[in-house]
C-alpha cells in the first residue's frame, strides 16, 4: 500500500481532487438513489400522490444526468491523472536508462529497455491509480450504505448483518462437498452417454 500511495504521491493535489471528485459523487449517488426511490414509491405510488410522483420522477432523472456528468468528469479526470504519472514515471526510467552501462544495454534487445522505458509505467500508473481510488470509494460506500440500510428500516438491517454473515459460512463450508457431488453426477452422466 505504501508503494502505491508513493506512485500517486508525486501528483498529489490532483490526485486528491480526483479522489474526492470520485467519493462526492459514488457516495452521494449511494445515499440518494435508495431514498428517492422509497419516496417515490411510499409516497408517490402507495399514497396515489400523481403530482409527488411526477415531480421526484423528475428530480431522479435530473439527478441521475447529474451523476451520469459527475462520472464523466471522473473518468476524465482519472485518465489525465494516469497520463501525469506515467509522463513522470517514464522521465525518471529515462534518467535511470542513461545511467546504465552500454553493455548491459547491448545484451539485451531493444524491446526490452523500450518495455521497461515506456510499457511498465503505464501499466504501474493505471494500477495504482485505480487501486488507490477504488479502495477509497467502495470503503466510504460501504459505510453510506450500511447507514442509508440503517435509515430505511433498522430491523431489517439488523437482521442481514446477523444473516448474511451465517449464509456467507453455511456456503463456505458446503461449496467442496457441492461442487464435489456436482462433478461427481456430471461424470456419472458422460458415463451413461446421457
Amino acid at each position: 500500500m505504501k508503494q502505491l500511495l508513493r506512485v500517486v504521491a508525486t501528483q498529489q493535489p490532483f490526485f486528491l481532487i480526483v479522489l474526492l471528485i470520485s467519493i462526492a459523487g459514488h457516495v452521494v449517488f449511494t445515499i440518494v438513489d435508495p431514498v428517492l426511490i422509497k419516496y417515490l414509491f411510499d409516497e408517490g405510488l402507495l399514497e396515489r400522490n400523481h403530482t409527488g410522483c411526477v415531480v421526484v420522477s423528475i428530480v431522479f432523472v435530473f439527478f441521475g444526468a447529474g451523476i451520469w456528468l459527475v462520472f464523466f468528469l471522473q473518468t476524465i479526470l482519472m485518465q489525465k491523472l494516469k497520463n501525469r504519472i506515467t509522463q513522470h514515471l517514464t522521465l525518471k526510467m529515462v534518467a535511470y536508462y542513461y545511467t546504465r552501462p552500454y553493455q548491459h544495454i547491448v545484451d539485451h534487445d531493444s524491446g526490452y529497455m523500450l518495455s521497461r522505458v515506456y510499457d511498465e509505467p503505464a501499466t504501474i500508473a493505471s494500477e495504482a491509480v485505480d487501486m488507490v481510488i477504488q479502495m477509497h470509494v467502495y470503503s466510504l460506500i460501504c459505510i453510506a450504505a450500511l447507514l442509508v440500510s440503517l435509515y430505511l428500516s433498522w430491523e431489517l438491517t439488523l437482521f442481514l448483518l446477523f444473516i448474511v454473515p451465517m449464509l456467507y459460512y453455511i456456503s463456505t463450508t458446503f461449496r467442496s462437498r457441492i461442487k464435489q457431488n456436482h462433478k461427481r453426477s456430471k461424470n456419472k452422466k458422460l458415463r451413461s452417454g446421457t
